[in-house]
C-alpha cells in the first residue's frame, strides 16, 4: 500500500501525542491505528514489526515505528516516522523540566497522581488489544502453548524478551523442518528422494551484513567536552542495551548519578516521574537529563543519541529482511514469533496492571476502557481523554486514585 510522506508524518505525530503507557502499550495503539483504522499494514506485517521492535536494542515502540516507516516509505519514511513520533514527548518533557525547576518535589508528586487514571486506561487498552491479537494470532494448540509459555517465562523472569523471541523463532524453524521432512518421506519414494533432497537445498545465498558498533561507543573519553560526553553516553546506552526502555533506565542512572554526578538520585527519580507523564517511550527521560545538564542543546543531543543507534540498525537490517520475506525459514521464524508476541502482551498486561491499577476506581476505569474498545472501534485517544477528565474530576472532589 502506497502511503504519502505527509500522511506518514501526521499519523505518527498523532501517535506520538497519544502514545502513553510505554513500549508495549504503544504497540497496542499502533495495532489499532495502523492496522485497524488506516489499514496500512496487514496482520502478518504488524506481527513482524512488533517482533522486530522487541528484537533490537533501544525502545520497543521506536524500533517498531521506524520499521513501519521503512516498510511504507523506505529510509526516508523510517526517519519521518521516528521524528514525528518523538516530537510531542520531546517538547512536553522540555516543558515539564522547566516546570520542575519552579516546583518542589512534593508538588511534582501531587501532579503525578492526576495521571493515575490515565495509567489505568492504558491497562484497559493493552488488555483489549491483547484479546484482539489473541483471536487473530493464536489459531491452534501449538500456538496457544507458545503464547502461554512466553507469558509465563517473562513473568517468572526466566528469559528476557530477546531470548524468548529467538527461542520461539528457532522452535518455529525446527517444527517447519520436521513438517517438510515428514511430507517428503510420505510423498516420495526411494528413487526420487535424492532429487527431492537436492532440490530442497536453498539456491540463494542470503546477504549478510555485519553491523559493527564502534568500540569508541563503549568508552566515554574524559577529555571530551560536556556535550560530547552526553552524546557518547547515550549513544553507548542506545546501541548495546536490549530489553526496552525500562532496562536502560538503571544504566542511565548509574552513569549520570553515580559516575558523572550530573544529577542527584532524587532529581533522577523526579525525571523518571516526569517521563511517565509524557507520551512516547520512557527513554524520553534522556531529554530531561540532557536539558538539566546542558540546556536545550543538551536535550537535543541526548535525545538524538539515545534513539539514533536503533534507527540505524533498523534501516540496515530492515532492507535485507524485505528481500528474505519469502524464504521458508524466515516465514517459519516469523510465524512462530506471532503467538509469542501475544504472550508478551499478556505479560505486559500483568506487569502494568500491578503499577497502573492500585484502587477500585482504577479497576473500573481499566475495565470500562477495555469494554469500550472491544465493543466499538473507538480511538484509544478518546479512552485516554475520558480517563484524564475523570481523573481531574476525582482530584477536584478529592477522591484518591491510589
Amino acid at each position: 500500500m502506497v502511503v504519502s510522506r505527509t500522511k506518514l508524518w501526521w499519523t505518527f505525530l498523532w501517535l506520538g501525542c497519544i502514545g502513553f503507557g510505554g513500549g508495549i502499550a504503544v504497540l497496542a495503539q499502533i495495532y489499532v491505528l495502523i492496522v485497524q483504522k488506516r489499514g496500512w499494514l496487514k496482520e502478518a506485517e504488524y506481527w513482524e514489526a512488533a517482533a522486530f521492535g522487541q528484537s533490537l536494542p533501544g525502545s520497543y515502540a521506536v524500533n517498531a515505528v521506524s520499521y513501519i516507516g521503512l516498510r511504507l516509505q523506505g529510509t526516508i519514511g523510517a526517519i519521518i516516522a521516528v521524528v514525528a513520533f518523538l516530537l510531542p514527548s520531546f517538547f512536553m518533557m522540555i516543558g515539564l523540566t522547566l516546570l520542575y525547576r519552579e516546583l518542589q518535589s512534593r508538588q511534582i508528586t501531587n501532579l503525578v497522581t492526576l495521571f493515575m487514571s490515565m495509567n489505568a486506561a492504558v491497562v484497559g487498552i493493552v488488555l483489549a488489544v491483547s484479546i484482539k491479537l489473541g483471536r487473530n494470532g493464536v489459531k491452534n494448540y501449538t500456538q496457544a502453548i507458545m503464547a502461554v509459555a512466553a507469558c509465563l517465562i517473562l513473568l517468572l523472569k526466566i528469559l528476557n524478551v530477546v531470548e524468548v523471541i529467538l527461542a520461539a523463532g528457532i522452535i518455529g524453524i525446527f517444527l517447519n523442518s520436521l513438517k517438510h521432512s515428514n511430507e517428503a518421506v510420505i510423498q516420495t519414494d526411494a528413487s526420487t528422494k535424492s532429487k527431492t533432497d537436492t532440490s530442497s537445498i536453498p539456491s540463494t545465498r542470503p546477504e549478510k551484513r555485519l553491523l559493527l558498533i564502534p568500540l569508541l561507543l563503549l568508552l566515554t573519553p574524559i577529555s571530551l567536552p560536556l556535550l560530547g560526553k552526553l552524546s557518547f553516553l547515550f549513544l553507548r546506552i542506545g546501541a548495546v542495551t536490549f530489553g526496552g526502555g525500562f532496562v536502560m533506565i538503571p544504566l542511565i542512572e548509574q552513569e549520570v548519578v553515580k559516575n558523572a554526578h550530573w544529577l542527584t538520585h532524587q532529581q533522577f527519580v523526579d525525571g523518571m516521574a516526569l517521563g511517565q507523564m509524557t507520551p512516547g517511550p520512557v527513554l524520553i527521560t534522556a531529554t530531561f537529563v540532557g536539558y538539566y545538564v546542558a540546556g536545550f542543546l543538551g536535550a537535543i543531543i541526548s535525545t538524538i543519541a539515545v534513539f539514533l543507534p536503533s534507527l540505524l540498525i533498523t534501516i540496515i537490517i530492515g532492507h535485507p529482511l524485505e528481500r528474505f520475506r519469502t524464504n521458508p525459514q524466515v516465514q517459519a521464524f516469523l510465524q512462530a514469533v506471532t503467538p509469542t508476541v501475544v504472550g508478551m502482551m499478556g505479560a505486559a498486561f500483568v506487569n502494568i496492571t500491578q503499577a497502573g491499577v492500585t484502587s477500585k476506581i482504577g479497576i473500573l476505569i481499566a475495565a470500562t476502557g477495555c469494554l469500550v474498545l472491544l465493543k466499538w472501534r473507538v480511538s484509544p485517544a478518546l479512552v485516554m481523554l475520558g480517563a484524564i477528565i475523570l481523573g481531574i474530576a476525582l482530584r477536584y472532589f478529592q477522591v484518591s486514585l491510589i
